[in-house]
């Protein structure tokens, strides 16, 4: 039975997103309400949503399981996403952006990422300031992810081991790096089920245009298949382009459109 991790940025409920939010953000969002109908159909589907530390101890023979993330630590993930999951009894994992933390009110507080851990919520780093890891040299790099490990560790009073890549981009040295920081999992945005690669964690990302019939088809194998060729062309793009100038285009792009499966 296969094993999946999906990926989801932030919420917003109502009929409309956000004032001000741009387009690029907008389509990496989910509606509150559609994403308790997505709790609802992994029920139907019959796959177990657990804890990322489960899932990362190896396959369970005769179940399909599911470890829900959060990327950038945004203040629906306390406002929408832990509500919703606490109904369920769901835990999820929240990777944060350490240098918005009490900054920046669009992103969640110190309290409520306590709040968050102490329901049952694992909380993970997502870097200090959200750069592109591979265009930095050695020591940037080493900053960012140990900056935020600490700050998170001295936040909670717990380790952190879990790291999530700053659009799922990496280098060799990235992966070195996290390693020597004492991160036992480093979460991508490499396409396809759950396998014995903890430094990088495939993901399924939902986005908000996915009804449920669409979400339900994220976990077949043919759509799986799909989706893995898309992202191999997306990586033959960044390396053509180089990264710079491949963010940029798909800056652009992701306002204009947004990926249906």
């Amino acid at each position: 039975m296969s094993d999946y991790a999906l990926l989801y940025h932030a919420l917003w409920q109502g009929d409309a997103p956000p004032e001000g939010m741009p387009a690029e953000e907008y389509n990496l969002t989910v509606e509150a309400d559609a994403f308790s109908r997505q709790l609802a159909e992994l029920e139907r589907l019959g796959i177990d949503v657990v804890d990322i530390e489960e899932l990362l101890e190896g396959p369970a023979e005769g179940r399909r399981r599911c470890a829900i993330t959060f990327d950038d630590g945004h203040r629906s993930d306390y406002e929408l996403a832990l509500p919703a999951l606490r109904d369920r009894g769901h835990t999820a994992i929240f990777y944060v952006i350490t240098d918005k933390t009490d900054r920046d009110g669009r992103f969640l507080s110190s309290e409520q990422i306590r709040e968050m851990r102490r329901a049952g919520m694992r909380i993970g780093s997502h870097t200090d300031t959200h750069p592109w890891l591979p265009l930095l040299d050695r020591q940037g790099v080493r900053r960012e992810l140990r900056e935020s490990k600490k700050k998170l560790e001295d936040l909670l009073q717990e380790e952190v081991a879990d790291f999530c890549l700053p659009g799922g981009h990496y280098n060799k040295m990235v992966l070195e790096e996290a390693a020597a920081a004492g991160y036992r999992s480093v979460a991508s945005c490499r396409v396809g089920v759950v396998d014995a690669d903890r430094f990088l964690l495939p993901r399924l990302e939902v986005r908000r245009r996915l009804d449920a019939k669409q979400f339900a088809a994220t976990f077949d194998d043919a759509c799986l298949r799909r989706l893995a060729r898309r992202e191999a062309c997306k990586a033959t793009l960044r390396r053509t382009l180089g990264l710079r100038f491949y963010t940029r285009l798909r800056s652009i792009v992701s306002g204009l459109i947004t990926i249906d499966r």
